[in-house]
């Protein structure tokens, strides 16, 4: 997503990418289906933990320091099965 710092969007798609790189073809759709349930999740998180600043000038910033803090521990759980496989 755009709303993630791009260090973290490339850092994340770098890691993805080379998870996938050592799946068959049933690990890549069990991989595919688990990121794109994690960014849903992920999203609707980061709107309901900012919710406590809605309207305010943070609520933007408060979103996307959720977002990317996740986005930082979904890297870490993917690099962590990259290395058991």
């Amino acid at each position: 997503s755009s709303d993630v710092c791009s260090s973290d969007l490339k850092s994340i798609e770098a890691t993805y990418k080379k998870l996938a790189a050592k799946l068959d073809a049933t690990g890549k759709e069990k991989l595919a289906k688990a990121q794109k349930a994690w960014l849903a999740s992920r999203d609707a998180d980061s709107i309901f933990f900012s919710d406590y600043s809605r309207g305010g000038s943070m609520e933007g910033l408060e979103g996307l320091g959720i977002k990317a803090s996740m986005t930082e521990v979904r890297v870490k759980e993917l690099s962590e099965e990259l290395q058991r496989r």
